[in-house]
């Protein structure tokens, strides 16, 4: 969700998709705290695990949307390097420093503590940090982009669309390491990876075509080689994938909620059923056609918020809850009413320091 300019032809749809995708981030986090709620309150664990499952696609939609503007890329290494890393790397920074303070100074975690997450943050994410996670990862592809661009740039649509099917098949491999035991399968002195993983090596076989690389891939794609299809069959065609997808990613939560190892497999974001809702979707926010210039400026506005309020809003998500759990509420309700008022909020936050002078530091 990292700012990204924008012709105005792209505005009705890759700014639209970015800021649904936002919110459903800001959602996804606030069903943390209900699905917790596993063994004290059935319903609430339910209703968390529901409303999580269902916004699953909100990074991968992210990724898509970096792959759709960055690929193939058209400045030069150096150049690339300094726009991307200048918008997100410093907020990085500066978020990764002020939000274990926040926790302190709101009473979560003592200081000393927050003085341990700020100086490890460079190591990875921490718990006041959660969603930073997207960060690291975010750097990564950016640092790979010069590296396959010029791939993508002269590569037809069948070549493409090898490295996409071959991307398919690494999103069953979660799903195949978890039920290899059944077929008899060991591992290697206790270590049950598969495909030449093991204890002693991370890398397998088809790890070089794994994970968000795929998603990058996919968005360019996406757009070169666009689906032209009326709304009838978009519908027709998505609502099945999004659905079987969601039946999937829930009902297969839901039932492993005992097994903590695998708990958040079914979760993963590059695994099939989370793919089918990634890709439904994308066809049904690719639609999307705002001819309203008032609602075109809203959106386009939100959009250039939307990295700032990802850097900010988990903080506001826990302000929102401790603020409502106290409400006669159904978790069911809670949740999505949680999710707009720590989004709102932190819509607001997020504005406000736009307005403050070398404000692309902050928010990007």
């Amino acid at each position: 969700m990292e700012n990204t300019s924008v012709t105005s032809q792209r505005i009705e749809w890759l700014d639209f998709m970015r800021v649904v995708a936002c919110f459903m981030v800001v959602l996804s986090h606030s069903c943390d705290f209900f699905v917790g709620m596993m063994d004290s309150s059935p319903i609430s664990f339910l209703s968390g695990a529901a409303w999580g499952s269902s916004v699953r696609a909100c990074v991968p939609l992210f990724v898509i949307i970096s792959g759709a503007l960055l690929l193939p890329m058209k400045d030069t290494t150096s150049v690339f390097y300094k726009k991307r890393m200048t918008r997100v790397v410093y907020p990085f920074i500066i978020w990764s420093v002020l939000t274990p303070f926040a926790y302190y100074a709101y009473g979560l975690i003592p200081l000393g503590k927050a003085l341990t997450y700020v100086y490890t943050f460079p190591i990875g994410f921490n718990f006041t940090t959660t969603p930073f996670w997207y960060i690291y990862m975010l750097i990564g592809l950016y640092l790979f982009i010069p590296v396959i661009s010029p791939w993508v740039a002269s590569t037809s649509k069948k070549g493409m669309e090898g490295f996409l099917k071959i991307w398919f098949v690494t999103l069953f491999l979660p799903y195949i390491k978890f039920f290899a035991p059944l077929t008899g399968y060991e591992g290697n002195y206790g270590s049950m990876e598969i495909l030449g993983a093991c204890d002693w090596n991370s890398i397998g076989m088809l790890y070089y075509f794994s994970g968000f690389l795929g998603y990058l891939l996919l968005g360019h794609y996406l757009v070169k080689y666009p689906v032209n299809w009326k709304w009838g069959k978009t519908l027709a065609v998505a609502l099945p994938l999004f659905i079987v997808g969601f039946c999937i990613t829930y009902f297969g939560f839901i039932s492993v909620t005992k097994n903590y190892a695998v708990l958040e497999v079914i979760w993963y974001f590059t695994n099939i059923n989370v793919f089918m809702m990634v890709l439904a979707s994308f066809l049904i926010l690719r639609k999307v056609n705002i001819k309203s210039p008032k609602a075109v400026q809203v959106i386009r506005k939100l959009s250039y918020l939307t990295f700032g309020i990802y850097l900010t809003h988990f903080f506001f998500v826990q302000l929102t809850y401790d603020f409502t759990k106290s409400i006669a509420l159904a978790p069911y309700l809670q949740i999505p009413v949680n999710a707009v008022i720590a989004f709102c909020v932190t819509t607001l936050f997020v504005y406000l320091l736009s307005k403050l002078p070398k404000s692309k530091y902050l928010i990007g």
